[in-house]
């Protein structure tokens, strides 16, 4: 991919040996692969939200950033998805304004992407109940928290005591406070997908030789791209 000599094109000029047909490629190669695999680079992305000054705050609007976990991505279309609780700042921030940012770096391939799309938050559905049977138990316990994220609490870990050595959260039907099923409830009631459908892709490679950059947009519906272009790094 380090041969990049080729003028802006839309799709009607797309060939299988242009470089911007390659990038983009590669690009959503790396993007599923960090969907599935826990080592990969991409699999920590910073997501970027438009976010309203919560109340206990000085600070006014402002872009808000935060790490999520990649948990799948698909390039046709091209979307992403994502888990988190439906109580979180981020999805206060989304249904206020769905455009939202991306952005994954790679550093040893030197190798930045900035995907910038319109996030849809999935809170029931077929789509729903897949992701939600794909959540292990261990991870209940980032959903079953009494307080909101972001609350302040009056001690850095209130949760520690209500899990095993292995990580898994102690189902507090051991502690005699809850049932299977109100545990289950509560875990279902804050889980919460996020479906991001790319708009524009910023891709940035950073050489001795000379750093190189395209961008890539998308259709209305993210099912294909409608022009891919080198641009100034």
């Amino acid at each position: 991919m380090d041969n990049y000599n080729s003028v802006s094109s839309g799709r009607e000029h797309e060939t299988v040996n242009d470089p911007l047909v390659k990038i983009e490629q590669a690009i959503w190669q790396s993007l599923v692969r960090a969907g599935v695999d826990a080592r990969h680079p991409w699999r920590w992305p910073v997501l970027s939200t438009v976010s309203q000054s919560a109340p206990e705050t000085l600070r006014p609007p402002c872009v808000s950033g935060r790490i999520l976990v990649l948990r799948k991505a698909q390039a046709k279309p091209s979307q992403l998805m994502f888990y988190t609780d439906k109580r979180s700042q981020k999805v206060q921030d989304i249904r206020k304004v769905p455009h939202v940012c991306f952005t994954f770096w790679d550093p040893k391939k030197m190798q930045q992407v900035r995907l910038a799309g319109d996030a849809t938050i999935v809170e029931e559905g077929d789509l729903w109940e897949e992701h939600f049977n794909c959540l292990s138990k261990r991870s209940w316990g980032d959903y079953a928290a009494d307080h909101p994220p972001g609350t302040v609490i009056e001690r850095a870990d209130p949760y520690v005591q209500d899990r095993k050595n292995d990580g898994t959260i102690i189902n507090n039907v051991e502690k005699g406070e809850l049932n299977d099923s109100l545990l289950t409830k509560k875990v279902r009631e804050n889980f919460t997908l996020l479906v991001v459908k790319a708009k524009e892709i910023d891709w940035l490679h950073l050489r001795r030789s000379g750093h190189i950059r395209a961008r890539i947009i998308y259709s209305v519906d993210s099912t294909s791209p409608v022009r891919r272009s080198f641009i100034e790094p």
